[in-house]
């Protein structure tokens, strides 16, 4: 997740377990908001996250079920900045 810039929306959906290259990723999705992570076996997983420095949006959710359990589905509202258009 090296190449993604500052202050930007990352959504990110896993179904199975995840597991090839679990520590990077691992290490990747707590940058981001993750926590609490548990990729198992045809379990699922979503995370809307943000690469921003400080605290965390209060928007910042994930959502996680084991085998099962039915698929992992997040909802929320996101404020955005409005930015003033620039002419060249």
């Amino acid at each position: 997740m090296e190449f993604i810039l500052f202050r930007k929306i990352v959504l990110i959906a896993v179904q199975n377990e995840g597991g090839a290259r679990l520590s990077e990723a691992l290490n990747a999705l707590r940058k981001i908001g993750g926590y609490s992570i548990r990729f198992g076996f045809r379990g699922s997983y979503a995370l809307i996250g943000y690469t921003g420095p400080g605290r965390r949006p209060i928007w910042v959710k994930q959502n996680q079920h084991q085998r099962r359990r039915g698929p992992s589905v997040l909802s929320t509202w996101i404020k955005l900045k409005k930015q003033a258009a620039s002419c060249k």
